[in-house]
Order: structure tokens, then C-alpha cells, then sequence
């Protein structure tokens, strides 16, 4: 069974980033919902009021207010065994010990960039894929 994609949540303090990810979403295709928080703080409030689990989370590391690796560590039990992945975006290369620490947690994915491409949302696309099919089996 073909995972769906109904909702895609963007977590960047920057606003072009945001905008220019969004309108890269929706001309790939992408029909669902597409939230916006600009830190980590906002992200949680989301994930914490009830609403549908966005089955992707793109996310910016340095943020005011929460930062990307403050947000992976306290939603990380809340979204382990869902199919939500999350993809962190690095615009320049972090520590080992950093990028090590990320790649611990079994629902996220690096993306060497800040900015997505269509090749790039074809390759997330097939990740969150694997990981329904993982989370469905078990």
C-alpha cells in the first residue's frame, strides 16, 4: 500500500526559506496541508495541541526560542513509532559528534541543504516510504 502524504510541516525562523520550500512543494504536487512554524517552541505547541501528525517535518538546526536539536530531542518519544519523518536541513556542514547524534534518532534523515529541489522531495518522498512500510510491519 502506497503511503499518503496529507500533511508536511516546514520549521524555519526564516520566512524566505518557508516561502520558497511551500511554493517548491506545491508545484512538485504536493496537495495537503503544509504548517508552518517558525521554531521549535512553535513546532512543539503544534505537535502537542492534537492535531493531525504531519507525516513530514522538515527542520532548520539554529533557531531563536527552540532550536532543530532541542525539537528532536523532546518530540522524539511523542513520534518514534509514528510514520512521521523528519528531515533536517543543514545549509553548512555540522559537527561529527552533531550529525552523529542526529542520525541516533530512527525517524530522521539529513538533507545537505536549506533549500528543497524537486530530486531532493523524490528522495524524501521514498524515505518516508521505507519508514511507513518499517512502522506498518511492526
Amino acid at each position: 500500500m502506497e503511503p499518503s502524504l496529507d500533511k508536511i510541516m516546514l520549521v524555519d525562523d526564516n520566512k524566505s526559506t518557508n516561502f520558497f520550500n511551500k511554493y517548491l512543494l506545491t508545484k512538485w504536487g504536493f496537495k495537503g496541508e503544509i504548517v508552518v512554524a517558525t521554531n521549535g517552541a512553535e513546532a512543539m505547541e503544534y505537535i502537542d495541541s492534537g492535531s493531525t501528525t504531519p507525516n513530514l517535518i522538515f527542520l532548520d538546526l539554529n533557531m531563536p526560542v527552540m532550536s532543530g536539536f532541542s525539537f528532536m530531542k523532546d518530540s522524539y518519544v511523542k513520534l518514534e513509532n509514528t510514520t512521521t519523518l523528519i528531515l533536517v536541513m543543514m545549509g553548512v556542514n555540522a559537527s561529527t559528534e552533531k550529525t552523529e547524534e542526529i542520525k541516533s534518532y530512527s525517524n530522521t534523515k539529513i538533507i545537505n541543504q536549506k533549500m528543497l529541489t524537486p530530486e531532493i522531495l523524490d528522495q524524501v518522498f521514498s524515505a518516508y516510504a521505507d519508514r511507513h512500510l518499517l512502522i506498518n510491519q511492526a
